[in-house]
């Protein structure tokens, strides 16, 4: 049906805007989700493409290797104490 004037009711335009924008934000969302989902599932793949099958003997080796770090440190802040007390109490 055709009026002869340009007049549309605002709450017809109201409707007709919203039913344009959720559809929309509906269409947009679905893409991001995708796209987070195809993502996620590539970085899953990639990192057991990654790492090797015998990574956790690496891991223990890290730790042992931290350790013995962790000794010296405390053995050579030992020598440092000592040290200081021979050469505060000691006449040269």
């Amino acid at each position: 049906m055709e009026t002869k004037h340009s007049y549309v009711d605002p709450t017809i335009l109201w409707d007709t805007i919203k039913a344009i924008m959720r559809g929309k934000l509906i269409s947009r969302t679905a893409y991001l989700k995708k796209e987070k989902r195809m993502s996620g599932h590539k970085v899953n793949t990639s990192k057991t493409q990654i790492l090797p099958f015998n990574y956790k003997p690496k891991i223990r080796q890290r730790c042992t290797l931290n350790r013995k770090i962790n000794q010296l440190i405390t053995w050579e802040s030992h020598l440092r104490r000592t040290w200081t007390k021979f050469r505060k109490y000691s006449i040269l």
